[in-house]
This record gives structure tokens, sequence and C-alpha cells, in this order.
């Protein structure tokens, strides 16, 4: 491995990156369309729960990872594995039943393999990211049987900016000193419009209260091993005529941070010898790593092209076509002590058509096809799934019928996703979904919401094929290739009254899977020594054995409440009320693991000219309800303030900011991550910066 660049190395090949663009601070008026609604609904159009989080609210929110971005979210947590991974958690649910997309199509990297994996998008360029809580599988396939994550930017333009414009942002975190900088910049020349963005981060080890290990010792202070460093950059430009435009865009994402002591522990008996697999690392530099445990690192790389076309009124009766097509290639190495000794590779297309059509004033809907191949190859000493090809199609049909104060909306996809690895059968899944539901205006201030929606998911190709020591779980993985499609049953009720000052919202959500996809503890353990399975450990030294862990299906219900309240007070101020709660529960008792415990919280804003000031309580409540084999997690109260300034001045809007975070330096160990006993989340931090739009 590389060694670490200096910040101000990193720093200013950023700067030259996005001495034209990233982070612009989009106008708060922001039409608040949902763009992963074909029929580009208004967010309270939308009979599923969906939040849309844009201009400067987003801004306030950016973090490191698409997941601590989305936190404050009602029904949205992260699971963590280290600070360098954020995966965003709905409802209890992530990868695999989570779909992030950059712009409604597939990020195309490794995030759904392990938990060790980041993904591969970035949320300081994004404009705005949409949130749609519970199954969008309709639309988006059997990943999404979970919720979807839409990071969307205008990397493909669709319209020619009337005069050149963008934004330039810095900000400095107190909580390992971490420094980020981002630009982007959109213009337009007669037909061409055009578009530039790039980042830089750059962060040291992470500040904790306390020791690492949860119940003491480990290293004081800080999680050893998490520096991290990423850049991006993006270039994108469209033709725009008078019914449509076509545009292409590529993109290139480098982020490399470390995993923390005790993920990837590695023993004497996982030595690294010439013949065995990890021959790779010994190729790159002849180097053969010593026991105990290592300093690992992961490098991931991704080069992303995307084309993107829309057609008005193409035929008759149809309002709008749209086109997607992507390509991304995507490299990750997991590197130990120096040397990669495991890499694993993503090839994907990705291509999308839908068609929105009006077959009458009270008839609205939309017709689409999606089609996705993937090639997936894993190569070293932790390489426990195979190298695989998939392959997958779906056809989707949603309508809209106004009758009245009522809008119901009728749902059907059919679908086939296929899997043929390199070791085991290959496995064919056919699955169908649907759905129902009714937004009633019950007058002009009040709605009611339900749906009912039945989705399936094909089984992903970790959970058929896995076989082998997963260091990263501290695991010994078995997959279960007779595994069926897993199903689902959701049901969503949920009122939202608007009037004058007050927004209020809360929405009730059950989910029964009859075939839940997880995994068990077999009660067998995985002698290193001799490379068998046991039921009891014969290895000298005990703890050297691996629980073997066996992907199986149970019967399971999902049930909670998200609820929101907002207050427009009197001078200026704002008070916000918030609070979510969700269950999983198997037929056959016990709990589903590392589901994220119940949150209560409020808000006070103050806004007045220029000045933007804000506090946030949140009580993160004990999760006792743990899996087999998981320890309670205390609760914990997380305190929150920002404080902004904005002006003009000099051809453009500046805005200064103060955010602080955890400012009660709490020790917050996170339900949902495997990490939690070993790497609590960052300690306080603060951060200051500049955001200049123009």
């Amino acid at each position: 491995m590389q060694e670490l660049r200096p910040h101000a190395a990193r720093l200013g090949a950023a700067a030259l990156l996005a001495s034209a663009v990233a982070t612009h601070a989009a106008d708060p008026r922001l039409e608040e369309i949902i763009v992963t609604a074909p029929m580009h609904k208004g967010e309270a159009e939308t009979v599923h729960p969906t939040s849309l989080i844009a201009g400067n609210e987003l801004r306030r929110r950016i973090a490191a990872t698409l997941g601590e971005t989305l936190k404050q979210e009602p029904g949205v947590a992260f699971s963590s594995f280290g600070p360098g991974v954020g995966q965003p958690v709905i409802r209890g649910q992530g990868a695999p039943r989570v779909l992030v997309l950059q712009n409604s199509m597939p990020v195309g990297d490794a995030a759904n393999t392990s938990a060790d994996h980041a993904n591969a998008t970035e949320p300081v360029l994004a404009d705005r990211i949409e949130v749609l809580r519970g199954p969008a599988t309709l639309l988006y396939g059997s990943g999404a049987i979970g919720g979807v994550v839409n990071v969307i930017d205008n990397r493909v333009p669709a319209t020619v900016p009337g005069a050149p414009g963008g934004a330039l942002e810095y900000r400095h975190g107190s909580n390992a000193g971490s420094d980020v900088l981002a630009g982007r910049l959109d213009a337009g020349a007669g037909d061409v419009a055009m578009h530039l963005d790039g980042f830089g981060r750059d962060s040291g080890e992470v500040g904790i209260p306390g020791n690492a290990l949860r119940d003491g010792g480990g290293s004081e202070g800080s999680i050893e091993n998490s520096e991290a460093q990423a850049t991006g950059a993006t270039a994108g430009a469209s033709w725009v005529f008078g019914r449509g435009f076509l545009g292409m865009a590529v993109s290139r994402l480098d982020n490399e941070y470390g995993v923390p002591p005790g993920a990837h522990d590695h023993a004497e008996h996982e030595g690294h010898d010439e013949d065995g697999d990890h021959a790779l690392a010994l190729e790159e530099d002849g180097r053969e790593d010593e026991a105990g445990a290592e300093d690992v690192r992961i490098d991931l790389q991704q080069t992303r092209y995307d084309l993107r076309a829309e057609l008005a009124d193409p035929l008759r009766g149809v309002e709008l076509l749209r086109s997607y097509l992507a390509y991304s290639d995507y490299r990750h190495d997991e590197i130990e002590s120096g040397v990669t000794g495991t890499r694993y590779g993503n090839e994907a297309w990705d291509g999308r058509i839908e068609a929105v059509h009006r077959s009458s004033d009270a008839l609205h809907g939309a017709i689409g096809l999606q089609l996705h191949s993937r090639k997936f190859t894993a190569e070293g000493e932790e390489a426990f799934v195979p190298d695989a090809d998939g392959e997958s199609w779906g056809v989707f049909l949603v309508e809209d019928l106004h009758v009245g104060d009522v809008v119901y909306e009728f749902g059907l996809r059919a679908g086939r996703d296929s899997h043929d690895p390199a070791r085991g059968d290959a496995r064919d899944f056919g699955t169908v979904s649907g759905s129902v539901s009714a937004l009633w205006s019950l007058d002009d201030v009040q709605t009611l919401k339900f749906a009912l929606s039945g989705a399936g998911r094909a089984p992903a190709m970790e959970e058929l094929y896995s076989e082998g020591v997963h260091v990263a779980t501290r695991s010994y993985e078995l997959g279960d290739e007779s595994l069926d499609e897993e199903r689902s049953l959701n049901a969503d009720l949920g009122y939202h009254l608007h009037e004058g000052a007050v927004d209020f919202r809360i929405d009730a959500f059950y989910n029964r899977y009859d075939d839940y996809i997880f995994q068990r503890a077999t009660g067998v353990f995985f002698n290193p020594e001799l490379a068998l399975l046991e039921p009891v450990c014969s290895a000298d030294h005990e703890d050297e054995c691996l629980e073997v862990l066996q992907w199986a299906a149970a019967a399971t219900d999902f049930y909670g409440l998200e609820s929101e309240l907002r207050l427009e007070l009197p001078r200026g101020f704002t008070l916000a009320i918030f609070g979510d709660h969700v269950r999983g529960e198997f037929d056959d008792g016990g709990a589903v693991p590392r589901v994220p415990p119940g949150r209560l919280g409020a808000e006070l804003a103050w806004q007045r000219g220029g000045w933007d000031l804000a506090a946030r309580l949140t009580e993160v409540l004990e999760q006792d309800r743990t899996g087999e084999g998981e320890r309670s997690v205390s609760g914990y109260t997380l305190l929150a303030a920002r404080a902004e300034y904005a002006f003009s001045g000099g051809g453009g809007d500046w805005t200064l900011f103060l955010r602080g975070e955890n400012l009660l330096d709490e020790e917050i160990r996170n339900a949902s991550s495997l990490l939690r006993d070993v790497a609590p989340e960052a300690g306080l931090n603060v951060e200051a910066g500049v955001r200049l739009a123009f």
C-alpha cells in the first residue's frame, strides 16, 4: 500500500479539481418533485412514505458517508463499520434490501457483499437525496424490498443555464482534523449544457470518549487506523433541444479508509504462506505478513459512465419518454500491512426506459423496462464469495386513478434474476410484485394514505454461495444454495396535516416476511489449525476458532411508527418534534439482529435576516431486544447545534457556518453496527466552513 499522502497534498489536488466545482448552496425554494416516482409527483402527492432532502437542509446534514447524512430522517439509521462505512438502514433493514441509486440507476459497487464495504456514492456532490421508506420493488427490482435511497445530482444536465454558475465550499472538523473542499460549475453555450464537479476529503484518526473496546482496553481517545482520504470528479454535457435532451457524464471516485483493529484481526493460523491465497499480495511486493493483528485499509476505485435522454410527446398519448444507461467499473482492494490480501471487482451495466402516459384526466401512469448485467470477481485470502455473473430484467406498470377526493394507485412488476457462479450451481428466480394504494384528501389541509404491497426478492449472491472465512465478521460463512425467493407483505398507513403554521405527519407500518433471509449461528466452530468444522473448538487457543454462520430463512415481522411535528412560531422560531421506533421479530421467538433502537427528539431553530441558528436534542433509547449472541446497547443523548450567517458580496452569495455534533461527547455504541463492541461512533466534533454560490 502506498504511504498516506500529507493532508495538504490531498487538498491541493482536490483544489485543482474543484477550481470549477462541488457542493452548491441550492435554492431552498427548489420545487419538491420526487424524481424517483416516474410521474414526478410532488412530495405531498406520494402515497408511500418519501423524504426529500435538498438545498440548505442537505448542506447542513452532509457527512462523510451516505448513512450518516440521512440519520436525522424518521425511520432512517445507519450501519457503520468504522468511520469509513455508513450504509443507510431503513425501518430496520439495510443491504441487500435497501437499494442505493445514483440518479435513479444502481451505483454498481460491492457494498452489499460485506459490512466493511462502503457505498461508492458521495453525498457532498448531491443536489438532493430522496428516501423511499418501505418496499420499492415495483419500480426498482428485488433489491429495493426494504426501501430506496436516490442520490441526485446534475452530472447530466437537462437544461441550459442562462448564465454560468456554481459554488465552492470548504469545511474543517475538529474531530479527526478533517478537511473537505468541494466545488461545481454549470454553464452552457447555445444548445449545449455543461457540468463539472469535484471534491477532496482528508481526515485523521477519529476521536472518541474513553476506550475503543466496550469493556475497556484498546486505544484510548481515538480509533486506531481510522484515517480516510477520498477524491472524486465528474464531467458531463448535454445537447438540449425543444422537446428534450441527450447527454452523458463520466465520473471517478477514489476512496481509501482504514478498518478499526478488532474487525480484521488475523491470528497466527491465518498466516500467509507463499503457496496459499496470499500469493496475490506476495506478487505485489514479495513480503509476507507476520502473525497477529494487522492494519487493514480499503482502497475503493470506481469509474462510471452515464447516458441519459428525455423526449416530450414522442407519440400520441405519451407525455414523456425517458431512458437511462450506466456502466460502472469498480475495484476494491483490502490492503493488510501494505500488501493486497483480497481484491474485489464489479463490472456492471444498467439500462432503464420509462414512458409516462395519460389516457384521460382521471388516469395517469407509466410503463417501463429495466435491465441489469453484472460480472463480479473476488481474488485473495478473504474471497469467501466466488466469482459470479448476474443478470436481471423487469417490466413494470404504475397507474394513478383520480376519483373525487381520492387518488388510487395500482402497480405491477414482473422480473427475473439469475446468478451463474464459478463455484456452485446456477440459480434463476422469477419475482412478481404488486401494490394497491389510496391517497384521500379529507379536506384542504388533511390527507390520509394507505398502501398495501406484496414484493419478492431474489437471494443475493453471498446468501447463496458464501463459503469460507469472513474476517470482517469474525466468522466462517456458509451460504445455502437451496434458498428460495424472499416474499413480503407490507401495509402502510399515514396521516398528514398541513394548516398554517402546523405541519404534522405520522406513519405506521407492518411488514410480514414469509422467508426472511438472515445469518443464524450453527453452534459449530471452524478450527483454523486443522481447517475443520468442529462442535467444540479443539485449538490450543479457543479464541482463534471462528463461529460458523449459516444463511437461512424464517418467518419474520417488522413493524413500527414514525412521526414528526413542525410548528412555525412567532419572531422567526421553528420547533420540530420527532420520533421513530421499529421492531423485528422471528415467528419462532427472538429478535432480528442489529435493529436500531427507538428515538425521540426536538429541534428549535431561529431565522432572522442572514442568521440561522438551531439546537437539536435526540434521546436514543436502549436497545435491549437484541439478536442471538448480541449484547444490549445502552441509550444515549445527542446534542447538536448550528450557526449560519448568509450575506452577498464580491459577485456571489456567501454562507459562514459552524456546526457541532455530539456536543455532550457521549459514548455511542451503534446498535446497527457489527463493530459496536470495538469501535464506537465519533465523539464531540465542531465543524466550521464557508460556502460561496455564484
